[in-house]
């Protein structure tokens, strides 16, 4: 059985992304926490990698896998992605937005096919990418 939970509130402080991990690991008992793969310079460490870092701290105190995939652009825009993620997995289908004209906001939704596109990427090669985490 699976049950897909993703952070859904911004957070802009370690302590609070921690804290919310640590809720939703107590709640859910995951096996695995998947993270987006940082791909900018190592030595300067934005507030995204920043926060991504206390996510791992805290999946690491709680001996929960890390595992950190590329986030890949394989659609021409985060709508189309979010189809062909509903044609996989149908559950989430009601979730799609429509269409959106190009001036309006994407819609708050499409971080759930965000975290989806993640963890579709360990779906695609489980042995290889767990195998790697676990190094």
């Amino acid at each position: 059985m699976h049950d897909w939970q993703m952070m859904t509130k911004p957070t802009k402080s370690q302590v609070d992304a921690a804290g919310t991990l640590q809720t939703l690991i107590n709640d859910y008992r995951p096996d695995i926490v998947i993270t987006e793969k940082s791909t900018g310079d190592a030595g300067t460490l934005s507030a995204a990698a920043s926060l991504k870092e206390a996510l791992i701290r805290a999946a690491a105190q709680n001996y929960v896998l890390d595992v950190s995939v590329p986030r890949t652009v394989e659609y021409a825009n985060k709508i189309e992605e979010a189809g062909a993620l509903a044609e996989l997995y149908p559950d989430v289908k009601p979730w799609v937005p429509p269409k959106r004209r190009a001036f309006d906001h994407h819609p708050a939704r499409l971080i759930l096919f965000d975290a989806l596109a993640l963890a579709h990427q360990v779906l695609k090669r489980p042995t290889i990418t767990l195998a790697a985490a676990m190094s």
